[in-house]
């Protein structure tokens, strides 16, 4: 389901006894997916989900910015941060380490390759943060594992 292509948002601002619903910064998800929302424990929420749809022929990905302030077009499982509850997301990251490398998600995913524009495309998934800060993702067969201070970095460069 998604409302004007975008995944939809409920909110309540009395506790649950009424909803309204809208369409939210986030591209919607569909089958062979899964996103997570936590709160971490610094306060922030964390979002994690996909660029595309994984039933996408031609997937649109999402722009994201590196540490030299370029906007790049990334594609697959990404991060988001929020400071205020949701109303804004102003953080985004691709997850993925960067070099390349070939994967095998398992289940429906099968096998990718990840680089520094491209990461796993779908996965059913469920994130903790452990006492440390740091925040273990899994999907369908990986397991990934960053910090607060590694999504408020920027991706490298496309030099470095």
């Amino acid at each position: 389901m998604n409302i004007g292509m975008r995944m939809p948002v409920s909110r309540s601002t009395d506790m649950g006894k009424s909803w309204t619903y809208a369409a939210s910064d986030f591209p919607p998800i569909s089958g062979g997916q899964r996103l997570v929302l936590l709160r971490l424990r610094e306060g922030p929420l964390l979002f994690v989900s996909f660029t595309d749809a994984s039933v996408s022929e031609h997937p649109e990905g999402l722009n994201f910015l590196d540490a030299d302030g370029r906007e790049y077009r990334g594609y697959g499982l990404f991060a988001a941060l929020s400071f205020d509850e949701g109303a804004t997301w102003p953080l985004k990251k691709l997850i993925t380490r960067g070099g390349t490398d070939q994967f095998t998600g398992g289940a429906w995913t099968g096998d990718f390759t990840m680089d520094r524009t491209h990461t796993e495309p779908k996965g059913y998934m469920a994130a903790t943060q452990s006492p440390n800060g740091t925040i273990h993702l899994i999907s369908s067969r990986l397991h990934y594992r960053f910090n607060l201070a590694w999504l408020q970095q920027p991706a490298p460069g496309s030099e470095e």
